[in-house]
């Protein structure tokens, strides 16, 4: 198992490849944690689709959970798709404490808390 500065230099070297190469993502790491990114701030825009009404709030998280059964079913793990919905509450609660800086940070407290996660029990 790589240590902590082992996945951050991991991580930091994919991030100086540049956008030149961007379309081959090499290290599972930083696509992960891209993913993590996004599915905080997809927590973040489920939420102002509840708090702008509850319908569009309830298709979103129809739509969000499709999207996982779906990654099941094409072979995706148990463990991503936990990960997943945990990233995507925090977004969500996020959303709900009202903060701009609270909104603003939990794609990227997602991304820590999933990266955590597959460290610790992953």
């Amino acid at each position: 198992m790589s240590s902590l500065w082992d996945d951050v230099r991991e991580i930091a070297a994919e991030i100086g490849r540049g956008s030149d190469k961007a379309e081959t993502i090499k290290s599972p790491l930083y696509r992960r944690a891209l993913v993590d990114v996004a599915h905080g701030a997809v927590g973040a825009l489920i939420w102002a689709a509840c708090a702008a009404d509850v319908r569009a709030g309830l298709i979103g998280w129809a739509i969000f959970v499709l999207v996982q059964v779906l990654n099941v079913r094409n072979g995706s793990s148990g463990r991503d798709v936990n990960v997943d919905f945990g990233t995507t509450m925090i977004g969500f609660v996020a959303g709900m404490t009202g903060s701009s800086w609270a909104r603003a940070l939990a794609p990227f407290c997602a991304a820590l808390a999933g990266y955590a996660y597959r460290r610790t029990w992953g």
